[in-house]
């Protein structure tokens, strides 16, 4: 699979991905290319992350993203992780 097509498929995922998806995966979507300054992801990505109505949709505790992974790249992960 070729870096184009691996940014196409990011770019569809983006649509229907689900907030929480949204929340634990800004690097890689930056890595890919696709979450570039200005451009109609980083849009969308921006418009998701600020809308009121979709953050309340979601119902994403505020813990979620760092029990579910984010903090074991922390070098305090013997102190609050698994």
């Amino acid at each position: 699979m070729g870096p184009f097509l691996f940014l196409e498929v990011w770019d569809a995922l983006l649509h229907g991905m689900p907030l929480i998806a949204l929340v634990r995966n800004p690097g890689k979507m930056t890595s890919t290319g696709l979450a570039q300054p200005f451009s109609d992801a980083a849009k969308l990505i921006v418009h998701k992350l600020g809308d009121e109505a979709v953050l309340k949709r979601a119902r994403i505790h505020p813990m979620a993203s760092w029990r579910n992974g984010l903090c074991r790249k922390s070098p305090t992960r013997a102190r609050f992780g698994p």
